[in-house]
């Protein structure tokens, strides 16, 4: 079915473009579609552009702060920009012999290209320019953007881009950008990856309300384009531009559009807080394994920064944490040194996809890739040297969701049991394929304890592994580790095995889990791994879970009855404190201010000083709220401020911090509130930071894994180290999570 879609694609493309050659004559192009302001400069003239209005070769195009065109070539390419840019049209001509070629350039704003027949018959004629940077098309569709403060930024959309510049002794470099990547040269710089602007996206991504360009024509609909994601080969070939003129071109167009729809419903909302758990293993040595995980961090990715082609499979993810280890019992490893980096980028690339599944509120998405190639760069060092993974035969295997608010989970009570939903077939370090034979997840929510466990045949091997009173106390994600796994089969290995099972709440309302999981063999002493068993399970709710809500008017106000100070630091006397929390359900948000007396100083006079986090107009989300300093915000977060009196030795700009909390009733007469916080301007370390849990109103309780007001705190670098019952929103990514 495909190959007859490119072929008469093909076939339409040519004979369009015979069609425009001759009936256009002069003419280079004309506008398709314009509203706002936006206008034609030609030679010493200033022409309003209206739907119809002829190119010709030299004409600038500009569109205003509210103005946006597109233009149909006569090639059939198709060409739109967005407001305040400016595109000169220095040639293009459509010949079918050798003088043939299309030349642009971009002086500020955004373009969007679909090539035409130009392109098609010789890529090397279809060139784009921007002030710095010359783009080369050796595909269909890309986002191109200019300006001061970024320079060229070009994203592929479909196909793949040439992007080229020269350096600082005038060589020039090039970078070829393949599908959902984004290649920016910088004022002064060469080409390099970067992960895809905000704005790009919206270019991509967002449609604008047609409106005549002229009194008496009809509405036109801009074109639906792919959202800033890859594309697989399919979509490369039918998302060509169409054109409105005969039948079997709207034929065309609804087929592109229908492929293009489908793309960006693969996509994640850009404001989504994404979870991701991915496992491999690559050799180390002749006959053993190193581990690598890919996991969401402290730098928590959003949904903008993971990308899906076509099919659904997961094609590159950013802000995460790569680690390379080896672990569980056997001790040290002679010559291999464990790697972390974050916040990173990991793009795949060269491998086969198999087993992707996304579930029903699109909340969750599993998949693995055989063979191919990892790509790990550091998100924000362009000098990093990327890291490669060459997979062979085995596999890599993803979970990626869409995590379940904190306010959402701590609003759920009593027990709910989940079924499977999907998984992956189970894989190992040889490229063994097998199946999950059984799994289980039970969660309860009053208490905040689940149970879960799986078992898998590969290799002929059964292996199980099960887990029971495990503690969600300390977010929406949870796991055991290091847990004893039993095996049948003619193929066991005699040391035994052990193994990790992890699990995070997802979607909207606690209905689906996520989940994967890894066994080995037992380690020998200090030698890596002899095999790795690698699989993720999405699980789906047999019953919604009971919640209760807060009022929905009215306000409350609560004072501190009790603060908790947490620290490995010995022989420090604990922080005092005072607070009030002032919540106005009616607007569902709320003001905090909280004080802190700091009486761990030996020198009593060191001791006369009071620090006060002030926080207003936090949203509250289900039954919880949040609030940070700039540099550790999530969505919905209120801002918190510092002040200082008396002996304080320490500038309140520089204190970085996380309050988390959560009502306790749906009377919201009672909250919890775990705060983190430290000097910026000070090394990491136990003497330098504050972990705490502050109780108001009518909650109280000890600092238990099983108590439901068991803490909820997100690490901030240098503090993470200071407690051990510290975990992150995102279930302690660098826990039981390896």
């Amino acid at each position: 079915m495909n190959n007859k879609i490119h072929m008469i694609l093909r076939f339409f493309l040519a004979f369009t473009a015979f069609i425009s050659i001759t009936a256009w004559a002069q003419d280079i192009g004309r506008i398709e579609f314009a509203t706002g302001d936006v206008n034609i400069i030609r030679k010493t003239q200033s022409i309003p552009a209206t739907r119809g209005t002829s190119l010709l070769e030299g004409d600038v195009i500009e569109t205003g702060a509210s103005g946006q065109v597109q233009m149909r070539m006569a090639d059939n390419a198709f060409l739109a920009m967005r407001p305040s840019s400016s595109l000169k049209l220095d040639q293009y001509r459509v010949t079918g012999n050798a003088a043939e070629g299309a030349v642009m350039t971009l002086a500020r704003g955004i373009l969007r290209t679909f090539t035409g027949a130009i392109a098609g018959r010789d890529k090397s004629k279809f060139i784009m320019k921007a002030q710095n940077a010359t783009v080369g098309i050796r595909g269909s569709g890309n986002i191109l953007s200019y300006n001061d403060k970024d320079g060229t930024v070009n994203h592929t959309l479909t196909g793949a881009h040439s992007v080229t510049a020269k350096d600082s002794q005038g060589i020039e470099r090039t970078l070829i950008s393949k599908p959902g990547q984004t290649v920016q040269v910088a004022p002064g710089g060469t080409p390099k990856f970067i992960p895809t602007p905000a704005y790009i996206f919206a270019a991509a991504s967002t449609s604008v309300a047609a409106t005549p360009a002229k009194e008496g024509d009809a509405p036109a609909t801009e074109p639906v384009t792919a959202p800033a994601a890859a594309a697989t080969t399919a979509a490369v070939q039918a998302t060509a531009p169409a054109t409105t003129t005969t039948a079997s071109t709207t034929t065309t167009q609804a087929v592109a559009q229908t492929l293009v729809n489908t793309l960006a419903a693969r996509q994640f909302a850009a404001n989504d807080d994404l979870g991701a758990v991915i496992r491999y293993s690559t050799p180390f040595g002749t006959t053993a394994q190193k581990i690598g995980v890919l996991a969401s961090g402290s730098q928590g990715p959003r949904g903008s920064d993971a990308v899906f082609d076509i099919n659904g499979n997961l094609l590159k993810i950013a802000n995460i944490n790569a680690t390379e280890f080896i672990s569980f019992p056997g001790g040290a490893v002679a010559n291999f040194t464990s790697r972390s980096i974050e916040p990173a980028t990991v793009t795949f690339s060269g491998g086969t996809a198999a087993d992707y599944f996304r579930n029903a509120d699109n909340s969750i998405v599993i998949g693995r890739w055989q063979g191919g190639q990892i790509t790990v760069t550091n998100t924000t060092d362009a000098t990093f040297t990327p890291v490669i993974y060459q997979l062979g035969n085995t596999s890599a295997s993803y979970a990626i969701y869409r995590e379940l608010p904190l306010g959402i989970l701590y609003s759920l009570t009593g027990t709910t049991s989940y079924k499977v939903d999907a998984a992956t077939r189970p894989t190992d370090s040889f490229g063994n394929v097998g199946q999950l034979v059984s799994a289980y997840f039970n969660a309860n929510f009053s208490t905040r304890i689940a149970d879960m466990g799986l078992q898998v045949a590969i290799n002929n091997q059964t292996l199980s592994l099960n887990g029971s009173g495990i503690s969600f106390g300390g977010g929406t994600s949870l796991g055991i580790g290091n847990t004893v796994v039993t095996c049948t089969g003619s193929n066991c290995n005699t040391n035994g095995y052990r193994g990790t099972m992890n699990a995070a709440f997802a979607g909207s309302n606690g209905t689906a889990v996520a989940s994967g999981y890894r066994i080995n063999p037992n380690r020998l002493t200090g030698q890596a791994f002899a095999d790795f068993i690698v699989g993720n399970i999405a699980f789906t709710a047999l019953s919604t879970p009971t919640s209760f809500s807060l009022p929905l008017t009215g306000s409350v106000s609560l004072s501190m009855n009790r603060l908790v100070e947490q620290s490995l630091s010995a022989g420090t006397s604990p922080t005092m404190g005072s607070g009030t929390i002032n919540a106005n359900f009616s607007t569902r948000t709320l003001d905090f201010v909280m004080n802190f007396a700091d009486t761990s100083n030996t020198n009593p006079a060191q001791n006369n000083s009071t620090f006060t986090a002030r926080s207003t107009g936090v949203p509250i989300i289900g039954v919880g709220f949040g609030a940070s300093s700039n540099n550790t915000a999530l969505k919905n977060d209120g801002k918190v401020t510092f002040t200082c009196v008396g002996f304080c030795g320490i500038d309140t700009t520089k204190i970085i911090s996380r309050f988390d909390g959560y009502f306790t009733s749906s009377q919201g007469n009672g909250a919890v509130v775990n705060i983190a916080a430290r000097d910026a301007a000070q090394p990491p370390g136990p003497n330098n930071g504050l972990n705490a849990t502050a109780y108001f109103g009518t909650a109280t309780g000890a600092l238990s894994a099983t108590n439901t007001l068991a803490p909820v705190l997100r690490p901030i670098a240098g503090i993470s180290a200071i407690s051990p019952i510290m975990v992150s929103l995102r279930g302690c990514a660098q826990c039981a999570i390896k």
